[in-house]
C-alpha cells in the first residue's frame, strides 16, 4: 500500500470521533479517504467540535448543504448523499429541522417513484435540493394502506421521512421508529 493513503495513529483517532459523529455519510460514501479529507477540510482546527460550531449562525439545511458542497466540490468521491448525510448530523446539533423530505440518496428516489409523489425543487446560492413534502408522503401511505409508526405520522422532520422511506422501499422497515 502507499504510504499516501496509510492511516496515522493520530488520523485513526479522528476518523473513530468522525464515525461517531457522522456515521451515515460514513455507511453511505464508498471512499473514506476523500470523506475524511472533506471533514478535515470542514474542521479547520484542533477539536472535531469545530465543525458543529462552524455552521451555528446558519438556519436552514439548504445553507448547510450549500457550504459543505462548496467545499466537496473538488474533491473526487464526495456526491450529494454524503453532503447530505454530514448536513443532517449538523442540523441535528443545531435543532435545525426541515419538513421538506429531501431526495439526495436512490433510496427515498425509489420511494417516492413506488409512491407517485410529485418531485418539487428549491435552490439556494446555486445549489438545488428536491424533495417532497410530509403531507403527501403521508397522503401516498395512506392510499396504498401503509400503516406508520405513530410517531412518524406527528414528525415535522422531513429526515425521520427520508430515513423512513430509504428503508420502506428496500423492505426493511423498522418495527419501531424513534
Amino acid at each position: 500500500m502507499s504510504s499516501k493513503y496509510k492511516i496515522t495513529e493520530k488520523e485513526a483517532h479522528v476518523i473513530t470521533e468522525y464515525k461517531r459523529l457522522f456515521p451515515d455519510a460514513y455507511l453511505h460514501c464508498r471512499w473514506q479517504r476523500p470523506l475524511y479529507n472533506l471533514l478535515e477540510k470542514l474542521r479547520d482546527c484542533k477539536t472535531v467540535d469545530n465543525i458543529f460550531a462552524r455552521f451555528k449562525s446558519y438556519t436552514s439545511v439548504i445553507s448547510i448543504f450549500a457550504a459543505i458542497n462548496n467545499l466537496a466540490k473538488d474533491i473526487f468521491g464526495i456526491g450529494p448523499l454524503t453532503v447530505y448525510d454530514i448536513t443532517t448530523a449538523i442540523c441535528r446539533a443545531h435543532n435545525i429541522t426541515d419538513e421538506r423530505i429531501h431526495l439526495c440518496g436512490n433510496g427515498p428516489i425509489r420511494a417516492a417513484r413506488q409512491l407517485n409523489l410529485p418531485v418539487l425543487h428549491y435552490s439556494e446560492g446555486g445549489h438545488t435540493l428536491n424533495y417532497i413534502t410530509i403531507p403527501d408522503a403521508l397522503n401516498a401511505f395512506d392510499t396504498i394502506m401503509h400503516e406508520l409508526p405513530p410517531s412518524l405520522k406527528k414528525s415535522k422532520n422531513g429526515d425521520d421521512f427520508e430515513s423512513y422511506m430509504c428503508r420502506w422501499q428496500g423492505g426493511r422497515c423498522p418495527l419501531q421508529f424513534s
